[in-house]
């Protein structure tokens, strides 16, 4: 009678060892994919174990296409960038003009997909917007406040001609898509 019951258990202790290996390689979300953790886990010695963990055909490497709707070279968020010709996640993909590689400009959008609309991220002023005017038309250089790590708008003219204008010394601000104005008393 031992011996039975020491029979039946062993027998079933086989069956449910045969039924997790087995379901390593059909853990699958997709019809078709069989997941694995080594080659061992795979159906027949024809497939191995790939580096993204799945069962593939021994000798054949996997293809990951790029999926780029918009074309820029920045591949749609949540998908496989390996192909693409930027690692970057693309923001946008329905925009070429937004992506991780556009710089930033005053009008209300994430163009460069920092996760800040008009806000200009530098290291150096180099790294600031150049040829830019505000909404008057006035020439606007951009400098780089090391402390914050953003980049400033200021007017060319800080001071009217024979004219203190302390208002044009204040670093201009992009607010709701809009560069700040330069106050009329400070043009030339």
């Amino acid at each position: 009678m031992r011996l039975r019951l020491l029979l039946s258990a062993l027998a079933l202790l086989a069956l449910t060892l045969y039924a997790a290996a087995c379901s390593v390689a059909f853990d699958a979300s997709e019809e078709g994919v069989f997941y694995c953790e080594s080659d061992e886990d795979c159906l027949t010695p024809r497939f191995v174990c790939s580096t993204d963990n799945t069962c593939t055909v021994r000798g054949i490497t996997p293809t990951f296409p790029c999926i780029d709707e918009d074309e820029d070279g920045y591949g749609q968020p949540g998908t496989d960038r390996r192909n693409c010709q930027f690692p970057q996640e693309d923001c946008d993909d329905t925009n070429p003009d937004i992506n991780p590689g556009e710089a930033e400009v005053c009008d209300g959008i994430d163009n460069n997909c920092s996760g800040d609309p008009d806000v200009f991220t530098c290291t150096s002023t180099s790294d600031c917007p150049t040829n830019a005017k505000d909404p008057n038309g006035q020439d606007v250089n951009y400098t780089c406040n090391e402390q914050t790590g953003l980049c400033e708008a200021l007017p060319v003219v800080s001071f009217c001609p024979g004219n203190p204008c302390p208002e044009c010394g204040v670093p201009l601000e992009c607010r709701n898509g809009v560069l700040d104005a330069v106050p009329a008393s400070c043009a030339l």
